[in-house]
């Protein structure tokens, strides 16, 4: 019994370190400089409230990690819908990030 896990996991080292080896290079062929312009935080809600200040010091506090400036947008309309939409429909590039609020993602839902 003991002979025959011992087989299995012998036979099994070799695709799991050919899967860590995929994993861990996975991503060596992609652009290495990211940010390299600027970033666009999306607020689906107006200026001045609650979810507006915490996107701007969220802004505040990835300026000063990536060295790119981070630009709050508010895009309002129809309950949070109209910003949400906009940041789930960007290009996946990594330049566009959305403020996800509980009201909308799941609220909603019960």
């Amino acid at each position: 019994m003991k002979a025959v896990n011992l087989l299995r996991m012998l036979s099994a080292a070799p695709r799991v370190l050919l899967v860590t080896l995929f994993c861990l290079t996975a991503g060596c062929g992609r652009e290495s400089h990211w940010p390299s312009r600027p970033v666009t935080l999306i607020c689906p809600w107006s200026a001045g409230g609650g979810t507006d200040r915490v996107s701007r010091q969220v802004a505040v506090q990835l300026e000063a990690e990536l060295g790119v400036p981070v630009n709050v947008v508010n895009a309002v309309g129809g309950g949070g819908v109209t910003g949400h939409t906009r940041g789930a429909l960007a290009q996946p590039d990594g330049y566009t990030l959305t403020m996800a609020t509980v009201e909308l993602n799941m609220l909603h839902w019960r």
